[in-house]
């Protein structure tokens, strides 16, 4: 027994001893900082890890907005230089004349006993788009085409496009080219309005008109037509920045029914600043008055020999109710004249030039006998 108390009395001495305690402290001591190392080790790995990975992420950004860089840098020297061979290459067919602050082209061919001939093109295109009809009526008449400003080989103009300031540029266009008698002008969509309105300021030079898929003033406010002008003039904004950098050249797809044009239409199609000029084209619709925004708008057309060809394929990129609408504005636009014709042209969409360059050619010649001979349009 006396020695069972011995041992228990050594065994809590022991327990007790400050020697042992102090090492007990000391072991967990280095046991917590091995740990905390390795936590900061492990910590510094990640972060270590982390920073590789930013850096990594960085080099790739830098180096593909390098790229994009260097590709736009290459993209503009190559439209640069491919204008200015163009240039050299590919000069005006036509005559260059003096409008006011900027210099029109236009293209005159044939000759013939009657009025001559007057194109006036498309929204956004120029002479290039009408050269086979054009080639067809100079057979029995002289007729002449042009490029608008900022089309083909036309000079952009300074100040903003309005219906009434293009007719005015058309009128100076044809005093420069020595052309004063009254014309038969043939004006082709958005080109059917710069007519109407060259009609109502300079009647005494007009004999007779040929309006193709023309529509009249109202429905170029409907509202299915407003959203595709603002689309229209986005897509040729930004088309616009494209060219600039050499991406539109290079891709036939963007060229629509040009992409496989010959180089010298191509020149014609890819002048600096063209898509820009389409877009400001588009404008002249918002500085249409109000008060002209209605069928009849720009007057009547009293008793000219008027022939009004209208598609007879519905364009699928439109409503039914839209289509409808557009057939009777051209048969409103037929009644505005005593002396009017309506032609279907049953094959073709809204290009009746190139879909059925015929159906064309013959209205403009049914316009330009009946003034040539003094009689009343026969009809269709």
């Amino acid at each position: 027994m006396k020695r069972l108390e011995t041992k228990t009395a050594a065994n809590a001495a022991y327990s007790y001893n400050p020697c042992y305690s102090a090492l007990a402290w000391k072991n967990q001591t280095i046991i917590n900082i091995n740990k905390r190392c390795e936590h900061i080790a492990r910590s510094n790995v990640k972060q270590r890890r982390g920073g590789q990975m930013a850096k990594w992420t960085l080099r790739v950004i830098l180096s593909l907005i390098g790229l994009i860089v260097v590709l736009l840098i290459a993209g503009f020297t190559y439209e640069t230089w491919s204008e200015a061979r163009d240039a050299r290459l590919y000069v005006p067919p036509g005559q260059m004349i003096s409008v006011g602050d900027h210099n029109l082209h236009i293209l005159c061919k044939g000759a013939g006993d009657g009025p001559v001939v007057v194109i006036e093109a498309g929204g956004g295109v120029g002479l290039v788009s009408y050269l086979g009809v054009q080639a067809k009526i100079a057979e029995f008449a002289h007729v002449c085409t042009y490029d608008r400003a900022g089309l083909g080989w036309s000079q952009p103009a300074r100040t903003p496009r309005t219906f009434e300031g293009m007719a005015s540029e058309l009128e100076a266009l044809l005093n420069g080219a020595k052309i004063s008698t009254p014309c038969v002008l043939v004006g082709h969509s958005y080109g059917g309005l710069i007519v109407r309105v060259f009609a109502r300021d300079y009647a005494s030079r007009v004999a007779g008109l040929v309006l193709v898929e023309t529509g009249d003033e109202a429905i170029a406010f409907d509202p299915s037509a407003v959203a595709a002008f603002t689309r229209s003039r986005q897509r040729n904004e930004a088309a616009d920045i494209m060219h600039r950098f050499g991406i539109v050249r290079p891709v036939p797809a963007l060229l629509g029914p040009f992409g496989d044009a010959p180089p010298e239409i191509k020149a014609a199609i890819l002048r600096p600043g063209i898509f820009k000029a389409i877009a400001r084209e588009s404008e002249a619709y918002d500085r249409i008055p109000v008060s002209q925004r209605r069928p009849g708008g720009y007057g009547t057309l009293d008793d000219w020999p008027v022939a009004v060809v209208v598609r007879g394929h519905p364009d699928p990129s439109v409503s039914a109710e839209f289509e409808q609408a557009w057939q009777e504005t051209n048969r409103r636009l037929a009644s505005l004249s005593t002396n009017s014709v309506l032609i279907v042209a049953e094959k073709s969409g809204h290009n009746v030039q190139r879909d059925e360059p015929e159906v064309l050619v013959d209205a403009v010649r049914r316009v330009h006998d009946a003034v040539r001979d003094g009689t009343r349009l026969p009809p269709p």
